[in-house]
């Protein structure tokens, strides 16, 4: 049995589903042509019965396949950003520890202008007590 579409010389009004607006598409039967023995021509509904789990099963391959296509994406997407996420908080930790140096250069900094001054005090302490107190330096002009 071969597959025939409605012909032009077939009546519409003679078909069992004249109502819908294209008869080869119809989601109630397809139209077979009968074999050349019967004396009528016109073609005749053909129901195909499937299995339920079946035509479900084929038509949810193709949304699964979109989903699992989807979820992957969704996954990849997300890589992304943790991947930009583990970058900032590289880029933080860099910027942290540069802070921190120059933190530590500023304290050895003001660390080494209070030994200074300790010296300085020291000296000037010691400079007291030789001399018996404070003398005032004088500028000549």
């Amino acid at each position: 049995m071969a597959l025939m579409p409605p012909q032009a010389s077939s009546s519409p009004s003679s078909w069992p589903d004249k109502g819908h607006p294209c008869p080869t598409h119809s989601p109630q039967s397809h139209y077979v042509k009968e074999e050349e023995d019967d004396d009528e021509s016109l073609p005749i509904p053909m129901h195909f019965e499937r299995d339920s789990a079946e035509s479900n099963y084929l038509f949810d391959q193709p949304a699964e396949e979109e989903d699992s296509d989807l979820a992957l994406e969704a996954a990849q997407a997300k890589r992304k950003v943790c991947q930009a996420q583990k970058h900032l908080a590289d880029c933080l930790l860099k910027q942290h520890k540069i802070l921190i140096h120059i933190s530590h250069r500023r304290a050895e900094a003001a660390n080494q202008r209070l030994l200074l001054a300790n010296l300085n005090v020291r000296h000037m302490h010691s400079e007291c007590r030789r001399k018996g107190g404070i003398t005032m330096f004088t500028i000549r002009a």
